[in-house]
């Protein structure tokens, strides 16, 4: 085992040492100090003599991760309960969030000194550089999703909530908004030149997808074009990432390899300063910082005539990130991007071999290892299986080039004056391409199962199946003659396990709580969608609210007392009384109570599911 993790043949020496980082990271925040130590020098007494270098040095890269973690918990600790204290902000921008807007503010506290990221919640900015009485809050978890450790991993601590009054006449607000906050810079104002343009330019499903891929900015982006995404295995192309920095720097990345220094050295420049201004324009997310990072380092390689393998860039990327924001550790978004970009590159060292059809072979290869390379996070949290997600990802491989390329054509053109009689062919073309793009995906949706369900597979299966092609790969690059058998046997395993471990459980069919003024169920029967509700005034609002508002085919069922609703699938609700629904959902016993209320709890077995009127869907697969 530490013969593969020096990784001789991976050709890149910093690869354990990250891993041993982002695993001390992880022991810390889970095991304490002394059993740490104690299972350390467990691991130092039964290696064996002639390993017992490497093993010491992989347990002090170990030790240097959870150090940092321990660090950083101790100028940033985690907020548990509301704290009253006293506030200071230096800075303070206006957000826009798809849910709601609000400042999102540089202050610090007697418990953080160094300054923190919070959320101010008011219509008023807070006064800069003054103490401000104000009560901390603890972000609450919407059902099981982690919101505090998700906002944590972006370094937003917690919500300030001033104690003091706040001033709200126009008069005082426009006072605050000119002399405390800070003028635009740079970053701001560009976001708002790109955001003016997009919106006078392009409207409905088109603005909105364009305003996704260039600010990252998804609110503008329709509800039901988000689902289609997801469902379909295309989500990764709403979020900037790799696809999206590559394109920023395709053009610098051809004449980074140039033989003249002064070319090389600025198309390297050129590369860097592109793939920042792209992250900082789209607020910094963390797989956005994972591909810039990463640019930036084989853009320096390159300008030094340095030759660095793209694994040794992905170690240093890794590595750098995670001690800077030992939170990104834990983060999904992150684990996700840098697991999707490994498994990548490992194909390709591992293919690097092959002389016939190698290029035919990792296109098609690519979109397969990459959701290998994610399933142990992508299925357990999202509970998905796109059926079409390989077909439509090798599609996507050839239309996203086309599509930056025609970005930038029309923004070139939109932005110097010569070349404005240019922009309205630009943009007719750009309105064509995404809306043939957007009404061919709508058609290949309609009346088709695009997902499997996975709420019932166990998440140790899809642990095994990543673990499964990370060992079987490694061990394929490590011992290149065994090629043949390396496949061969984890072929077979995989036979065994996917079947039993996938397949058995999963049920096409999923059932759906959308809320009205009472939760109504959305399923799909005999490839037809269906609604039922509890309250017959809630019929116009289902069928507007549904995806399939525009299918001259969906029914529609309200129960009334006494009445019965049976699914194809053996499910049931009986409406017994005016207040009052039982029945079963995918073999879970399931009641409702309705009281009149704009809010209320959907019972599941023992769990009681919290519902409100126009709020979140619940997937009740």
């Amino acid at each position: 085992m530490l013969r593969f993790l020096q990784a001789t043949k991976l050709q890149a020496p910093l690869f354990a040492p990250a891993l041993c980082i982002a695993l001390g990271i992880q022991l810390h925040s889970r095991i304490p100090w002394t059993l740490l130590a104690v299972l350390g020098a467990g691991i130092l007494f039964t290696v064996p003599q002639k390993y017992k270098a490497v093993a010491s040095g992989l347990l002090l890269f170990l030790l240097l991760g959870a150090t940092r973690s321990a660090l950083y918990l101790h100028h940033w600790p985690p907020l548990q309960l509301p704290a009253c204290a006293q506030w200071q902000c230096s800075t303070a921008q206006f957000i826009q969030d798809e849910a709601f807007s609000h400042y999102r503010c540089l202050c610090s506290s007697r418990q953080y000194p160094l300054g923190t990221i919070v959320e101010w919640e008011q219509d008023v900015p807070p006064e800069l550089n003054q103490s401000i009485l104000a009560l901390s809050r603890p972000f609450r978890n919407r059902g099981a999703f982690d919101l505090a450790k998700w906002k944590r991993s972006k370094g937003i601590s917690c919500t300030l909530q001033p104690l003091e009054k706040q001033l709200s006449s126009e008069k005082q607000l426009a006072r605050n908004c000119s002399t405390n906050l800070p003028s635009a810079p740079l970053i701001q104002q560009l976001q708002k030149a790109i955001e003016q343009a997009i919106h006078h330019s392009y409207s409905g499903d088109t603005k909105g997808l364009l305003h996704s891929i260039t600010t990252g900015d998804r609110s503008k982006l329709d509800r039901e074009i988000k689902i289609l995404f997801s469902q379909s295995g295309l989500a990764h192309l709403l979020a900037v990432s790799g696809y999206h920095v590559g394109l920023i720097c395709f053009i610098p990345a051809l004449f980074m390899r140039s033989k003249r220094d002064f070319i090389r050295w600025f198309a390297s420049a050129l590369a860097i300063l592109a793939s920042w201004g792209f992250v900082a324009i789209c607020n910094w997310p963390s797989s956005g910082i994972r591909a810039a990072t990463m640019v930036s380092i084989y853009a320096f390689s390159t300008a030094f005539r340095m030759d660095i393998h793209p694994i040794q860039v992905w170690s240093l990327a890794f590595a750098g990130m995670i001690i800077w924001q030992p939170l990104l550790a834990h983060d999904i978004g992150t684990i996700l991007s840098f697991s999707a970009v490994l498994a990548i590159f490992l194909f390709l060292r591992a293919t690097a071999d092959c002389k016939r059809s190698k290029n035919i072979l990792r296109s098609l290869g690519i979109p397969i290892v990459a959701q290998l390379g994610t399933a142990f996070i992508a299925m357990p949290t999202f509970k998905i299986l796109p059926i079409y997600s390989w077909p439509l990802n090798l599609i996507a491989q050839l239309s996203m080039p086309l599509l930056g390329a025609l970005i930038a054509l029309w923004g070139v053109c939109y932005t110097f004056p010569p070349f404005l009689p240019f922009a309205a062919i630009c943009r007719k073309l750009l309105s064509r391409f995404v809306r043939c793009h957007l009404e061919a995906l709508n058609w290949f949706g309609e009346g088709r199962q695009m997902f499997l369900s996975t709420e019932d597979t166990s998440n140790w299966i899809w642990w095994a199946i990543s673990g499964l092609y990370f060992i079987g790969i490694v061990i394929t690059i490590q011992s290149p003659k065994s090629k043949k058998t390396i496949a061969i046997r984890f072929a077979a395993i995989a036979a065994i396990l996917i079947p039993w471990g996938i397949m058995f459980p999963v049920r096409p069919d999923s059932i759906k709580v959308r809320n009205f003024t009472r939760p109504a169920l959305y399923f799909h029967d005999n490839g037809r969608e269906r609604i039922v509700a509890f309250a017959c005034r809630d019929s116009a609002a289902a069928v507007q609210k549904s995806e399939g508002a525009f299918d001259d085919e969906m029914k529609f069922s309200c129960l009334k007392n006494g009445e019965s609703w049976f699914h194809s699938n053996g499910d049931f609700m009986i409406w017994t009384s005016n207040h009052n629904a039982t029945g079963q959902i995918a073999k879970r016993p399931c009641n409702y109570r309705y009281t009149g209320e704009q809010n209320g709890f959907l019972m599941m077995d023992s769990t009681l599911m919290n519902w409100q009127s126009w709020g979140v869907d619940f997937n009740l697969n």
